[in-house]
């Protein structure tokens, strides 16, 4: 070109960005970047016989890698330019200053093509009635998109006592508010609602895009929020977890929770957990671990017991049940002992949380059947007497502590 260079940028047709720049200088530099590293070399200059000198080329290359940006969030370089144009805010810079942290924060009813994005509401901003946002592969070789709950907050379940002519309630029905995520051709997220900060959701990326959607009430009085960094992961990462678990946890200890339990809050006796829940938590093998265990995480006097899964009609005390006993909400736990009994039980409910029947008070709960997967399923409602189980804890849902343990 006249009076300047033209930088081509980029590994692939996907990626290729272009720089601009102003007009030829005496030396220039070819510049390659990859993978992070920088290498240069002087190219010698001419000077034609009328004085005039040549036009010069530089290459500049870098991937559009993921990067963090200068306000705590995760963002892919690209040039300034693909920056602006993509629809990203800058927050700072990478490839050596050649380019800019690009941090894409989405509203409702955008899409989403970028292996690192924010879908964003605050609590200041009116919130439409429906919010979705579509999700698109940044690249062919996505195969797992996850979506991490930076902060959740919108109405929670019913806790209406009205029962139907079978006892069953719409306690525990998303009715006001409500948040699934899709895959069309795949297995899609439950409905879920209420407060979900720190959760997460991990689907199949699908080849017709992912879809994350809120219904809201539009006469509701609560405050909504949300921040969910949305992360795709390429087919051969395992951090994207496997292929049919809607969680995946790779830390060697943790907390498991229910969607919709809000943690360190007293019970007051509406909590219920969310219903028509049926989803998979697979957690990472570990060397050298051989079991993986779970407690409840809180016993205090506000919250005497983190777990409630039904109850035994009848029965007003914390008792736990297994297996035949859980039929409509339950932990599936494969081959699950508790220490201090030889009891072995598949399926675990009832307000305290052990593999003996009719037991208290919970105790710690382990497997050694790997691969780790545990199940969470719930019917489609609660009866008065799962709802009304002393101590208020018989629909409560669960938050687990989990650790692993030594061959």
């Amino acid at each position: 070109m006249v009076g300047g260079i033209q930088l081509n940028v980029g590994f692939s047709p996907s990626n290729m960005v272009s720089i601009q720049l102003g007009s030829a200088a005496l030396i220039c530099f070819i510049v390659v970047l990859k993978h992070g590293q920088i290498s240069a070399k002087d190219v010698d200059t001419h000077q034609n016989r009328t004085g005039k000198f040549l036009s010069l080329f530089s290459l500049i290359q870098f991937p559009n890698d993921a990067c963090p940006g200068s306000d705590g969030r995760n963002g892919s370089c690209f040039t300034q330019g693909e920056c602006d144009q993509r629809g990203g805010n800058a927050g700072g810079s990478c490839a050596s200053g050649f380019g800019v942290c690009c941090v894409f924060i989405k509203m409702c009813g955008q899409t989403v093509n970028t292996e690192c994005s924010y879908l964003v509401q605050t609590r200041l901003t009116p919130v439409p009635s429906d919010c979705s946002y579509t999700i698109c592969k940044s690249n062919p070789n996505i195969c797992r998109i996850r979506l991490d709950f930076q902060s959740f907050d919108i109405a929670g379940p019913t806790s209406d006592m009205i029962a139907d002519a079978t006892g069953l309630t719409s306690i525990g029905d998303c009715l006001s508010d409500s948040f699934s995520f899709t895959a069309p051709g795949g297995l899609g997220s439950p409905i879920i609602c209420g407060f979900n900060t720190g959760q997460h959701m991990i689907l199949d990326a699908s080849d017709s895009c992912n879809v994350a959607s809120f219904n809201i009430d539009p006469v509701g009085t609560t405050a909504r929020e949300w921040d969910i960094k949305v992360t795709q992961f390429d087919c051969a990462d395992e951090a994207g977890g496997p292929p049919g678990c809607l969680q995946y946890y790779s830390n060697p200890t943790g907390i498991v929770r229910s969607f919709g339990f809000r943690p360190s809050v007293p019970l007051t006796g509406d909590e219920t957990h969310l219903s028509q829940q049926c989803y998979s938590m697979c957690f990472r093998q570990m060397a050298g671990m051989c079991n993986l265990c779970f407690t409840v995480e809180t016993t205090t006097a506000l919250m005497p017991n983190s777990f409630g899964l039904s109850s035994q009609v009848g029965v007003t005390d914390m008792m736990s049940l297994t297996d035949s006993e859980c039929s409509t909400d339950y932990l599936l736990i494969p081959r699950a002992n508790s220490p201090s009994s030889p009891a072995i039980a598949d399926r675990v409910c009832g307000t305290a949380f052990n593999t003996e029947d009719l037991t208290a008070p919970s105790e710690k709960v382990c497997t050694a059947l790997q691969p780790y997967i545990v199940t969470f399923k719930t019917d489609e409602g609660e009866t008065d007497d799962e709802r009304m189980a002393a101590p208020t804890t018989g629909s409560v849902g669960f938050s687990l502590k989990y650790v692993y343990e030594q061959c």
